[in-house]
């Protein structure tokens, strides 16, 4: 890594990935929900808010960082989010119900207010040259970026082909599998634990599987858990790996700290980078996987 920034972090040896320096800067807003959705899977809801601003100039990969307006005795601190799509001025975030804020998320009504952040964070590095493959892989809710993602690959010629392949646990847990069918121009495969939908096994197995067909250069982008990064990263080092991180964020604007992942080969405070603003897309090679918490 190179000299430490005036935060005391370190500055990675190169952008890890992202936002170019004239995109728009972030803003706090009061984005009105449109429509609230519980997909097949009871578990995870689908949000649709007018935003505007984040809509219109949001790189895939980058996040909104949300709490509920006027919401007396609610969470103190924001929540992020992956825009999973934009449209107009439409946000669009996939979320599962796991605390107070996300439940309380899933029981808005349309012309409710969200207090919005955003964009924020480093997206995927789309100044890349052109590949013949783009894989894109996705664990659980990781699907959420890589839609929009494998859009605008498309649509910037980034790839002769897109591949979509998707992980999870039982077949109610492959979000999106109907959107993704939709696109016909998308490759999509689908892996789960038990068998229950397509390849049965690990998305990383089905990774392998798809990888060993494809013949010219290839991309991997990906987003899911610590552990399906970093096995992505140690299993194939030779394929440049962008990859997107979940993580709670404190702040999300690089101030608190508090969301830091381990340098590989680096010491001291030039160790770690923050999720939040040097990602959460870093380059597969930048991180010491083995040492992020599962």
């Amino acid at each position: 890594p190179g000299p430490r920034d005036a935060g005391g972090l370190a500055a990675p040896p190169r952008a890890p990935a992202g936002r170019s320096p004239d995109a728009a800067p972030p803003r706090a807003a009061v984005a009105r929900v449109r429509e609230v959705r519980t997909l097949p899977h009871p578990d995870y809801c689908e949000l649709e808010a007018e935003a505007p601003h984040v809509a219109r100039t949001a790189a895939p990969g980058q996040f909104v960082h949300v709490r509920i307006a006027e919401d007396a005795g609610g969470a103190l601190l924001r929540r992020p989010f992956s825009i999973a799509g934009c449209e107009g001025d439409v946000l669009r975030l996939l979320f599962k119900k796991v605390g107070k804020l996300t439940r309380r998320l899933a029981r808005l009504a349309p012309g409710d207010a969200l207090d919005i952040l955003g964009p924020l964070g480093r997206g995927y590095d789309l100044t890349v040259p052109p590949a013949d493959h783009a894989v894109l892989v996705a664990g659980g809710y990781g699907v959420a970026p890589l839609l929009l993602l494998a859009r605008t690959l498309r649509e910037r010629g980034l790839a002769g082909r897109v591949h979509f392949l998707l992980g999870a646990r039982t077949a109610d847990q492959l979000l999106w599998r109907d959107r993704l069918a939709r696109e016909a121009w998308l490759a999509t495969r689908v892996a789960t634990d038990d068998g229950s939908a397509g390849r049965k096994g690990t998305v990383l197995g089905l990774f392998e599987e798809v990888r060993a067909s494809l013949t010219g250069s290839i991309r991997v982008y990906a987003c899911g858990p610590m552990r399906m990064l970093g096995a992505l990263a140690a299993g194939w080092p030779d394929l440049p790996l962008q990859a997107a991180v979940e993580n709670q964020m404190g702040c999300g604007l690089g101030v608190c700290v508090g969301c830091v992942l381990p340098v590989a080969g680096a010491t001291g405070y030039d160790r770690y980078v923050r999720i939040c603003c040097d990602g959460p897309v870093f380059d597969g090679r930048l991180i010491d996987w083995a040492a992020c918490p599962s």
